[in-house]
């Protein structure tokens, strides 16, 4: 049986005209700890968020948007507060965290969120506020990407309060397969001693397709043959569409030179692909024994559907939601050649093709093969670029 797909379409640039879809997005969390005296479990913490815009999951900067969150801790005197602002545009500006610590509440840390022209973030200021000022250290996040907008380097960078400047604290690098998944992630980190990066830790993911069945962590340890030295390793099974309904954590031994296995977490799944509970369990001599559950809870709202419109051209996407195939219409102040680009989130390509110099344009392309999730369109002219967001979920 073929399996049906339904595309809702986010706008990332200027506003045409609007219509709706329903969309689903976080309102609470709830985490409880497994009590094996009266073999309950008792709630522990929990988290609500609000909304005064549209908000949700950003896929394309790993970013939850809300307009507030409240925390109320594992411990009564230590709640949380978090406060996101946002631009004429919906991205994220400054997030300002607050925490009441036996009373009152208190700034504690701001993050400023800074854009490249695509949208992704390029640049993260976190800095302490208050009391924390005095004992942690502003830092700086630094995002380059390659052509195809995957990251390629986390540079982090400390405040030196005395020369007044950012200094290196570390780089992660990320390697790519062909079809474009993360295969490796290595950070160096940077050494005061002799001012120069030194190798520090690795991941290594092992895939089939795009599923990361195995994650293995490693540190730099001169002394080891090879120079890296196990650290843990964690084994995702069960997959569907992307998600895995288990995860093992294991840890390695030094004393038997193999691992150790340690945790293990089940997950669920809505309709819409969003995880609804994570129950994490630890093994003994006994087998496995439950220790703690998170749960998830959403609500379904509706989402304006917005076509792309620029002084240049204009772009329209139909129809809304769509199955089987969809329409693309492009109209061009200025006539040009253009190229339309589908690609993953992650910027592995799903399509591309060229255009010849036009001023309008109709496409009909079909969109039954195309797995459940989010993708980008990219309508790169020759005066002008129009980015899409594309989120297909299977019926």
């Amino acid at each position: 049986m073929n399996t049906r797909h339904f595309i809702t379409l986010l706008c990332i640039t200027c506003i045409c005209t609007v219509s709706s879809a329903q969309v689903s997005r976080l309102v609470a969390t709830g985490t409880s700890r497994y009590d094996p005296l009266t073999n309950i479990y008792i709630i522990s913490d929990t988290t609500t968020y609000q909304y005064l815009m549209q908000g949700g999951y950003d896929e394309k900067n790993d970013l939850l948007k809300f307009s507030s969150s409240f925390d109320t801790g594992f411990y009564p005197s230590n709640k949380t507060y978090t406060v996101q602002n946002f631009d004429p545009d919906g991205n994220i500006t400054e997030t300002v965290h607050l925490i009441w610590f036996y009373g009152p509440w208190e700034i504690y840390s701001k993050s400023a969120y800074h854009y490249n022209t695509d949208g992704y973030i390029d640049t993260i200021d976190i800095i302490p506020q208050g009391l924390f000022s005095s004992h942690n250290k502003s830092e700086r996040i630094i995002k380059v990407y390659n052509t195809a907008n995957q990251p390629i380097q986390y540079i982090d960078l400390v405040y030196n309060a005395t020369a007044s400047t950012w200094v290196n604290n570390s780089i992660s690098y990320y390697t790519y397969d062909p079809d474009n998944n993360i295969t490796v992630v290595n950070r160096v980190t940077w050494d005061t001693t002799t001012n120069t990066f030194d190798t520090s830790t690795r991941t290594i993911n092992i895939l089939s397709g795009k599923d990361v069945i195995t994650k293995i962590d490693q540190s730099y340890n001169i002394t080891v043959p090879g120079g890296w030295k196990n650290d843990s390793m964690r084994i995702n099974s069960e997959y569907n569409a992307g998600k895995p309904a288990t995860s093992m954590l294991l840890t390695w031994n030094n004393n038997t030179s193999s691992y150790d296995t340690l945790f293990r977490n089940n997950y669920t799944y809505n309709s819409f692909n969003q995880v609804t509970t994570d129950a994490t369990e630890y093994y003994d001599v006994g087998g496995w024994s439950p220790l703690m559950c998170k749960r998830y809870h959403y609500e379904l709202y509706t989402a304006s559907i917005k076509n792309a419109s620029t002084l240049e051209g204009q772009a329209e996407l139909y129809p809304v939601p769509a199955s089987d195939n969809i329409n693309i219409d492009i109209n061009w102040a200025i006539p040009q050649a253009f190229s339309i680009t589908i690609s993953e989130m992650q910027g592995r390509i799903i399509d591309h093709w060229m255009e010849d110099v036009k001023s309008t344009y109709h496409h009909t392309m079909s969109v039954a093969n195309i797995p459940a999730g989010s993708y980008i369109i990219r309508i790169t002219g020759t005066t002008n670029k129009i980015v899409r967001r594309l989120i297909i979920t299977a019926n």
